[in-house]
């Protein structure tokens, strides 16, 4: 961090090169960097599949993960009672099946609803055809679901206009903040002078940002996810993440083939608690799985928890050789936003 420009890999000075993922530029800034690619098709093939339970789910991932022709997982989790496991594969030419065009067609969870309300009596799963481009850019053209909060992000005229120009996070997540800060600002405002009568003539409760990526065994999810309905916004996103031993020394991962991140996004009512009340909820559900978290999600563990749980001493050591000066925060110092009071 005193402005030399060093090369990593796995070769080349490879303790720097496993340590960036998780450091969150506190050991330094990726200038360049080169990524492998797979060999890829234009077109790919969805397949939806709905399952009376979150297990059931689960396990149907867990098997496509084995499948070669596999090229994509993922699910969502719409209650104990209802999950979706998604999966994609790479076509080598056009299909027959009518395809999804995005942003057009609309949200895509929609989508996939709409797919599977439209599937024979007695089919179970149900497949549509789109290119590439559109499954990888699925999610960001609504931050997941998150334009479900205004109506008009939903109307096709309106999501043709816009286009992919503007229905992508990083504009979408500029315009909501401003927005949601307002709003914000105005419930609290009302909730201080009027308490819940404010919902009386027509003001919502103030809300608390759920924004969270949360890792734990494929076992423990049905379990995991129960709990963290007390706190997070249904649906949660579930994307399996493969271990690789001894890639990530600051982020270590249990002794496992694959890990589930459960993803969380959303805001819930939060009047007339404490400051980051669920999200202080999701840590302390989250700590009694053992889990991993994503630090760009609001952290409120105990810095002693952090020291322990994410290898402290060994980011440490990698700190006192690349940054001696200290010329970039700690990383606990940097993703901290608040700390447990002593007995919490």
């Amino acid at each position: 961090a005193n402005g030399t420009v060093v090369s990593c890999s796995r070769t080349e000075h490879p303790e720097l090169f496993a340590a960036l993922p998780h450091s969150y530029g506190t050991l330094g800034y990726v200038l360049s960097a080169s990524l492998q690619a797979v060999p890829a098709e234009r077109d790919v093939l969805v397949t939806v599949r709905e399952h009376p339970s979150i297990k059931e789910a689960v396990d149907d991932m867990s098997v496509a993960m084995q499948e070669p022709s596999v090229d994509f997982v993922d699910g969502l989790i719409f209650g104990q009672d209802r999950g979706m496991s998604i999966t994609a594969s790479m076509v080598p030419s056009p299909s027959r099946r009518a395809a999804v065009v995005l942003p057009d067609d609309g949200r895509f969870v929609d989508i996939l609803q709409k797919k599977l309300e439209e599937r024979p009596a007695g089919q179970r799963d149900v497949s549509f055809v789109m290119s590439t481009f559109d499954y990888l850019y699925r999610w960001d053209c609504d931050i997941f679901w998150s334009t479900r909060r205004v109506d008009v992000l939903g109307k096709p005229d309106v999501r043709q206009f816009l286009g992919r120009a503007f229905l992508r996070s990083k504009i979408l997540w500029h315009f909501g903040r401003r927005a949601r800060d307002a709003k914000e600002f105005v419930s609290r405002l009302v909730w201080q002078l009027v308490g819940e009568r404010g919902a009386d003539v027509g003001f919502r409760p103030p809300t608390e940002r759920i924004i969270q990526d949360l890792g734990v065994r494929l076992d423990q999810v049905p379990s995991f996810a129960k709990g963290l309905e007390q706190h997070g916004e249904l649906p949660f996103w579930m994307c399996p993440v493969r271990v690789v031993a001894g890639e990530q020394p600051l982020f270590p991962l249990p002794d496992v083939e694959h890990i589930m991140d459960v993803a969380c996004f959303g805001a819930v009512p939060c009047g007339g608690l404490e400051d980051l009340y669920h999200n202080k909820g999701i840590d302390r559900w989250l700590a009694e799985f053992d889990g991993q978290k994503a630090f760009y999600s609001d952290v409120t563990f105990s810095r002693e928890y952090l020291y322990q749980k994410y290898a402290g001493a060994k980011y440490d050591q990698l700190k006192a050789q690349l940054d001696p000066e200290g010329v970039l925060p700690h990383l606990f110092d940097k993703v901290l936003v608040t700390e447990p009071e002593e007995g919490e």
